[in-house]
């Protein structure tokens, strides 16, 4: 128990986990709560409207110390306080025995955040029982951390008002930069694309760390899995023009299993994640457009205003050179979070990976899907549905996309994979018009998540932005 010797009122801390007290924010959150609003809280406490929160197991109230019977002290806050007797060792005994019964037991937590957002005149959020249930989940220790990390930024920001989106973006990057340390990402660049910009953009880490050059907004990565939403752009292009076929064969299978990695019959298909099979695509668009898949995949990059995009690390360009001199080193990192300098596993351009890319390149990109007519709005929608079995079973990837549903909303997401080098990934929230952009200069974006069964919510990253933004 903790009681703030100023304004005299109990800050207690039971049943929150020690995992959730060692958070930065956690603990800033309380020391912010022991010396605030003397009269809200002198008068008698928070009332219980103010939390509209329904994550707690039981909600408590902040309750002034009573140091004996003083009825004139609610109207009179200045009337001095009288010490009250000791009732004899037993009724300690009583009371120890049954907080130590709480504690062990993760009963209630009463610890409240008050003031957090209080500038901004925002309701007080408490910090709240969710903890312990993310404490208490099967997952390894490392996992277990990232949990409650998000869960706690996600109860930091629920029920926002507009007026405070600044704020809530800020607390958004403070706590993804808190799982980069965590996971042991050295250098990590992340965007939120609206209708039609970038509504937030953070650099964290450094992208050399032996140099100790920090990450910038424009840092070029290898994005490597992300590269196939532009081939399947400039494939659906193709089928937009008639010059190609969904159904039609390119190599052993038709362009709709290989965009939608499926194979088996069109009334049972069977999906199993494989960018390597996407190899065929690069030979149907050339043969579409009549040139180099290099070339075609340059030219979509123009028309996307994607200026320092590079097709393919083995590009020869001047222009090219340029940026690729400011490319993020790559890095493997170990069991302690100890970086060392790697190599990227992508060495030329092919329809699943070698696209070297800033996170403003797929931010406009995201932009041209959205609103530039990249592909028009019917073969957008075809390519963010979900394919079905005869049984109507759905399955997790669309043509070139993950889809899945969320509380009825749906996600159109991708990521890219580097062993050892580099992970991507772009979260899409169609309904909203948002988009959320990592990339990363280490593979733990990605690593160990099972993210090729089609689900991103195992992502600490992408649940803390979906739980922020759908609310």
């Amino acid at each position: 128990m903790r009681v703030c010797r100023k304004h005299r009122h109990v800050i207690e801390e039971r049943g929150v986990p020690e995992q959730a007290r060692k958070i930065p924010h956690f603990i800033e959150a309380v020391e912010q709560v022991r010396c605030r609003r003397r009269a809200r809280i002198g008068a008698g406490g928070i009332p219980r409207d103010d939390f509209d929160l329904p994550l707690m197991r039981r909600v408590e109230r902040i309750r002034p110390v009573r140091v004996g019977h003083d009825p004139l002290r609610a109207s009179d806050p200045q009337r001095p306080l009288r010490r009250r007797k000791r009732q004899g060792p037993d009724r300690d005994r009583r009371r120890a025995a049954s907080r130590q019964e709480r504690v062990h037991g993760h009963r209630s937590a009463r610890v409240y955040v008050n003031g957090v957002l209080n500038r901004h005149r925002m309701t007080r959020i408490a910090i709240s029982g969710i903890m312990v249930a993310a404490s208490r989940q099967a997952l390894p220790h490392s996992m277990r951390k990232l949990a409650l990390a998000s869960i706690a930024a996600a109860t930091l920001c629920l029920r926002l008002p507009v007026h405070a989106q600044d704020l809530v973006l800020d607390r958004f990057g403070d706590y993804l930069d808190s799982l980069r340390a965590q996971v042991g990402i050295p250098g990590l660049t992340a965007a939120i694309v609206g209708a039609n910009d970038i509504t937030w953009e953070r650099a964290f880490g450094y992208s050399n760390v032996e140099r100790l050059e920090r990450t910038r907004t424009d840092t070029p990565y290898h994005v490597d899995g992300l590269t196939q939403t532009l081939t399947a752009t400039l494939v659906l292009r193709c089928v937009e023009g008639g010059r190609l076929s969904l159904d039609g064969r390119a190599g052993d299978a038709t362009i709709r299993q290989l965009l939608t990695h499926t194979s088996g019959p069109t009334t049972a298909p069977q999906f199993l994640y494989r960018p390597d099979r996407l190899a065929p695509l690069a030979d149907a668009v050339s043969t579409c457009t009549g040139e180099s898949f290099r070339t075609a995949m340059a030219d979509l990059l123009d028309q996307s205003l994607m200026n320092d995009a590079v097709p393919g690390p083995d590009a020869s360009s001047q222009h090219y050179a340029s940026i690729l001199d400011r490319l993020a080193t790559p890095y493997a990192v170990n069991a302690q979070r100890r970086p060392s300098p790697s190599h990227y596993t992508a060495t030329t351009l092919t329809a699943a990976a070698g696209l070297i890319a800033t996170t403003r390149d797929l931010a406009n990109f995201d932009v041209g899907l959205k609103r530039r007519g990249l592909l028009r709005p019917e073969m957008i929608a075809l390519a963010w549905s979900n394919p079905t079995t005869a049984s109507g079973q759905l399955l997790p990837h669309g043509l070139g996309w993950f889809v899945q549903n969320y509380n009825g909303e749906p996600i159109v997401w991708q990521f890219g994979l580097g062993d050892n080098a580099s992970s991507s990934m772009t979260v899409m929230l169609p309904r909203r018009a948002l988009t959320l952009i990592l990339l990363a200069n280490s593979d733990g974006l990605v690593n160990p998540l099972p993210l090729a069964a089609g689900d991103v919510l195992v992502s600490p990253f992408a649940k803390l932005f979906v739980g922020l933004f759908t609310r």
